[in-house]
């Protein structure tokens, strides 16, 4: 495996000849001029269908995959035409909702963007929003079992204003099984300023999110100081874009590192782990850790760590050196049957508190996580995750690291 370094230096010379890129910006948000991702992030997107147009403004979603919109909204939606297309759901695991509709081929617009970017993906048109708290994963699709425990579903048909532009990868378990690249508008680009970059010599498929927006096609310029991390690919033959989430391993106050997978997530504002079953931690109010649990993170393989970081919940004489989360952000949850970690890198808090000020003032002076995706790949199917030379630990895990308990996913989920 090359070094750092040399694998920078490789990729740099392959990206010379990609000139073709787009920047998409967000939604103006004053809470995220002042801390990024205190707030959702949005952007402009005109969806077409024949001689109607509709603008939506949905959030930016790297925690799911697919563009879920109101069946009630999505211009030139009627029941006959959406029952020719393939029937679809996708399931949220941390709001328990499940959405159920059908996946209809829309043309998507960026409106933002200063030229014309225009993608074409099936959007999944929601005809019933569900909350579904007994939800199967493995059994269940797009409709919600009856509860035998005594709790209750919550069914709403033809609901309105639901929004959300999945672009993550590696989602297919968690509920999402039909959540696959060929529903990520980000990797289906037809057009940029009205030039063909499906096939073109000049255009590297792949993006990149930071806190201003995000830019389509990957070059020299765009890359450059980034540190890159191959990704497996999720299932062998489901196709060259079907990314695997990237490896971590975490402990709590110093115990056995835990392997597992990382997820940074724009959708939320706090972080998960799940532990193994026995797993000693102090906490008073579960499932939640308590001031001064020390945790520690590392992003990529044994064999090649990208971004590491130690810090103590609470902790605030760490502000200096960085952000600690609150001791209500940090949860829990310890696995019954197997050893798994999974961290969902979430939007940083609202800067209300006194340790949210400080967390305020600490990220004003910092970006947040930056990573670029390349789905055309180095080498035959794998996916490069770059992220940050330069203080990578600061710049990846500050968005974990600056997590808060001001949960947002009711607004949207």
């Amino acid at each position: 495996m090359w070094p750092v370094d040399r694998a920078a230096a490789v990729a740099q010379a392959v990206y010379t000849a990609f000139t073709i890129q787009a920047f998409i910006p967000f939604d103006p948000s004053t809470a995220n001029d002042r801390v990024p991702f205190t707030d959702d992030v949005r952007t402009a997107v005109q969806v077409r269908s024949g001689d109607t147009s509709k603008t939506f403004h949905p959030i930016i979603d790297t925690g799911s995959c697919g563009f879920v919109v109101s069946a009630a909204d999505l211009p030139g939606w009627n029941k006959t035409d959406a029952s020719r297309h393939p029937s679809g759901w996708e399931f949220l695991s941390s709001s328990k909702i499940l959405y159920s509709g059908h996946w209809i081929p829309r043309d998507l617009y960026f409106t933002n963007a200063g030229v014309e970017v225009h993608a074409r993906i099936p959007v999944l048109a929601v005809e019933t929003r569900t909350h579904c708290p007994n939800y199967n994963r493995t059994r269940d699709t797009s409709r919600c079992a009856t509860p035998t425990d005594g709790s209750k579903t919550t069914v709403t048909n033809m609901p309105k204003g639901i929004r959300v532009l999945g672009v993550g990868f590696g989602r297919e378990k968690d509920g999402q099984p039909q959540g696959t690249p060929d529903k990520n508008a980000f990797l289906n680009v037809r057009t940029i300023d009205r030039v063909n970059v499906k096939g073109n010599a000049r255009f590297r498929n792949g993006y990149s999110i930071t806190k201003d927006g995000i830019t389509i096609g990957l070059t020299k310029a765009n890359t450059v100081n980034m540190k890159f991390f191959k990704l497996s690919l999720r299932n062998k033959g489901s196709g060259p874009h079907d990314w695997a989430a990237i490896g971590c391993c975490m402990s709590v106050d110093g115990a056995a590192c835990t392997r597992g997978t990382a997820l940074v997530d724009t959708g939320v504002a706090q972080m998960y782990m799940t532990l193994p079953l026995g797993t000693k931690v102090h906490r008073k109010e579960p499932p939640v850790l308590n001031n001064g649990s020390v945790v520690d993170v590392t992003l990529g393989a044994r064999s090649k760590i990208v971004a590491s970081e130690t810090f103590t919940v609470g902790d605030a004489a760490g502000i200096r050196n960085g952000v600690v989360p609150s001791s209500h952000a940090t949860r829990l949850t310890l696995a019954a049957m197997h050893i798994q970690v999974i961290v969902l890198s979430g939007r940083s808090g609202s800067g209300k508190t006194t340790t949210g000020n400080e967390m305020a003032e600490q990220l004003r002076r910092r970006g947040l996580c930056h990573a670029h995706i390349d789905a055309d790949n180095l080498d035959a199917g794998n996916f490069d995750a770059v992220f940050p030379e330069e203080s990578a630990a600061d710049m990846l895990l500050a968005n974990l690291r600056a997590t808060w308990a001001n949960y947002h996913h009711g607004r949207y989920r």
